[in-house]
């Protein structure tokens, strides 16, 4: 433990004098000052190249998404008239027997439903369509709802279908001509 004989005395050279200290202070108090705001300046450039990093990739994501969605609006375009044609089919075809004239004209009209739906699709952009059904939401969200509903369902059994075709197509054990038995005890 030091004694009081140990320690300078404050007039003895060694001793720092109060303005030394103070001045000291303030340089420290400086250099950490910029050294904080250093750290800051830092902080903020790197929040920025993330930010516009993720800007990009956003922007990159989006339109894939867009390129997949046109892509995919041509397939939907063709598949609408094909269906289209059909419903015209059926419609000509009840249109032959005086019974069902009647019906034959809601279906045709129908099938016009589609055609317009179909050239609608052809001639607007992706971001046009969906401008577009964002007004139908806000003019006829009831509407809207249902034809979501529709749609959910039509694609759940779509789902189904395809699910139960692929079942009933898988090869199975018993109908492969030659197979060998699985039972225990048959050769």
């Amino acid at each position: 433990m030091p004694n009081d004989r140990d320690l300078p005395s404050p007039a003895s050279p060694m001793a720092p004098q109060p303005g030394e200290v103070a001045d000291d202070l303030n340089d420290a108090g400086t250099e950490l000052a910029a050294a904080a705001n250093a750290v800051k300046d830092e902080a903020a450039a790197q929040f920025e190249q993330l930010q516009q990093t993720a800007q990009q990739q956003i922007a990159e994501t989006g339109e894939q998404a867009k390129a997949f969605v046109t892509d995919r609006k041509g397939e939907a375009t063709e598949s609408l008239e094909h269906v289209s044609k059909a419903v015209r089919h059926v419609a000509n075809d009840l249109g032959q027997t005086g019974e069902t004239a009647a019906v034959a004209g809601y279906v045709r009209d129908i099938a016009g439903g589609i055609d317009r739906l179909s050239e609608t699709l052809r001639n607007n952009s992706v971001d046009q369509l969906v401008g577009m059904a964002q007004d139908f939401g806000r003019r006829q969200p009831l509407a809207l709802l249902g034809a979501a509903a529709v749609a959910g369902f039509a694609a759940s059994r779509f789902i189904m279908a395809s699910a139960d075709r692929s079942t009933r197509a898988a090869p199975t054990a018993s109908n492969q001509g030659g197979a060998a038995s699985s039972q225990p005890g048959e050769a």
